[in-house]
C-alpha cells in the first residue's frame, strides 16, 4: 500500500514538473543543434505547445465521437 501510494505522488510530482518546465525545454531543445530539425532558430515553445494542444483537442475530439458513437 505504501509503495503504491509512493509512485502515484512520484507520478504527480513528475507531471507537475513536466507541465511547468516544458516552454524551458522546448526552448532548449530547439536552440541546441542535435540535426536539422531543432536547428530552426523561428520555432518557439509558444509554437510547439500550440501544436501539441490542437493534436491533443483532435484526439480527444475523436474519442468523444466514438464513445458518443457507441
Amino acid at each position: 500500500m505504501f509503495k503504491k501510494k509512493w509512485v502515484q505522488w512520484l507520478g504527480i510530482g513528475g507531471t507537475v514538473l513536466l507541465v511547468v518546465f516544458m516552454p524551458k525545454i522546448i526552448d532548449w531543445l530547439f536552440s541546441t543543434y542535435f540535426s536539422d530539425f531543432t536547428a530552426l532558430k523561428i520555432v518557439t515553445a509558444h509554437d510547439v505547445m500550440g501544436y501539441i494542444g490542437a493534436v491533443f483537442g483532435g484526439v480527444c475530439a475523436l474519442i468523444a465521437v466514438v464513445v458518443a458513437a457507441k
